[in-house]
């Protein structure tokens, strides 16, 4: 879903395109739906070939936290097998703010600097009024348990 447009442009463009998903978007029950979900979107995008994480450790939701050392031996792994010239992910703000995310980003701008994984592109997160109508935007903030949209994660 954001990356969507990414993915067209460098598949349109003769990129080959590999996916690393840390999940099978189980939250709240629904892993085997997103699971199928996402093999479609795979097909319709040309994305090349693809790993899915599905285990304990990387569970799916907006407050889930994942733990850095097995976030980077996994990401540096499978771009050695897809020998990856490039890494997409979110930036610091996660798009949706889910904890995981915000700790991907971070994980991924380290493991950048210390040159274990290629360039990193990010997707650029905005504010959550650019995203949706006003009204649907108020009334998640003020159902929101944190009514905040960034976790701080030292990595």
């Amino acid at each position: 879903m954001f990356f969507a447009p990414t993915i067209l442009k460098l598949v349109n463009s003769g990129y080959e395109v590999d996916l690393l998903c840390f999940t099978t978007g189980n939250y709240g029950g629904v892993g085997h739906e997103r699971k199928r979900e996402l093999d479609v979107a795979m097909k319709r995008l040309g994305i090349r070939r693809s790993t899915i994480i599905d285990s304990d450790t990387f569970e799916d939701g907006p407050s889930s936290f994942w733990p850095t050392k097995e976030l980077i031996d996994i990401v540096c792994q499978t771009c050695h097998k897809f020998r990856s010239r490039s890494v997409v992910s979110f930036d610091e703000f996660g798009v949706s703010g889910h904890r995981n995310h915000c700790v991907l980003a971070k994980v991924l701008k380290k493991a950048c600097r210390d040159q274990l994984i290629p360039q990193l592109f990010v997707l650029q997160s905005v504010s959550i009024l650019h995203r949706f109508p006003y009204e649907q935007c108020l009334t998640f903030w003020l159902n929101s348990p944190n009514r905040h949209l960034n976790y701080e994660i030292d990595v």
